[in-house]
């Protein structure tokens, strides 16, 4: 148990530095952790999605990461798709989660909020 959480700390964090090859390696030894929380509550796709990790996000979304799990860190819950509406600079990220992962775009923050309503505000365009 130890060992597989060690992992799932490594996991969020190649994810968060768009570490391709420490993710594989994980994904390949501990295939079950891709939808598992690190010590913050976080998964590995939601952090690689805020910090706008492309190739990474969908290295997770083939290894079956779920879009639709929120992190827990905070008082409301963030899906990797409210995080990509909320970045100005997300639009492939968005486009990828919607129809390759088919994200659920009407999932709730908590605060009332749902990707669809942040899409709206934000209106995401620019591309990094």
């Amino acid at each position: 148990k130890q060992l597989e959480q060690e992992a799932v700390e490594r996991l969020v964090e190649a994810s968060r530095a768009g570490d391709l090859v420490t993710l594989r390696e994980e994904i390949e030894t501990y295939p079950n952790i891709v939808n598992k929380y690190d010590d913050w509550k976080r998964t590995a796709l939601t952090q690689a999605t805020q910090f706008r990790r492309l190739k990474a996000i969908k290295m997770l979304v083939e290894a079956k990461a779920n879009p639709n799990l929120p992190d827990k860190q905070r008082r409301f819950e963030m899906t990797a798709l409210l995080y990509a509406v909320q970045s100005d600079k997300s639009l492939p990220i968005v486009i990828y989660l919607i129809q390759e992962a088919k994200a659920d775009a009407t999932l709730e923050d908590g605060r009332s909020g749902n990707a669809l309503a942040y899409a709206q505000m934000n209106q995401a365009t620019e591309v990094e």
